[in-house]
């Protein structure tokens, strides 16, 4: 509780510290999707990244494709949208 809330009426007391459990529970469910999510988002990094790693390798060796296939990453902001089933 904060020093300045200790001078106000208990009622008042009581509005804020409903508010703060009200708070909390409205964001509970959604800091737990987040801490389910970063593990997976760590992967795809990473996964995306040795991705990109090896195109770039295969690039440098002269693979026709591979290069082209890197420019294409290199011109276009790509990003990850859930498939519509």
């Amino acid at each position: 509780m904060d020093p300045r809330e200790s001078k106000l009426p208990v009622w008042v007391q009581q509005l804020i510290a409903n508010l703060r459990l009200r708070i909390d529970n409205v964001c509970d469910p959604f800091v737990r999707e987040i801490t389910k999510l970063q593990p997976r988002l760590k992967l795809l990094e990473a996964r995306n990244s040795a991705l990109i790693e090896l195109l770039e390798c295969a690039a440098r060796g002269g693979h026709k494709t591979a290069q082209e296939i890197v420019d294409i990453i290199s011109a276009y902001e790509l990003t990850l949208t859930k498939r519509e089933e």
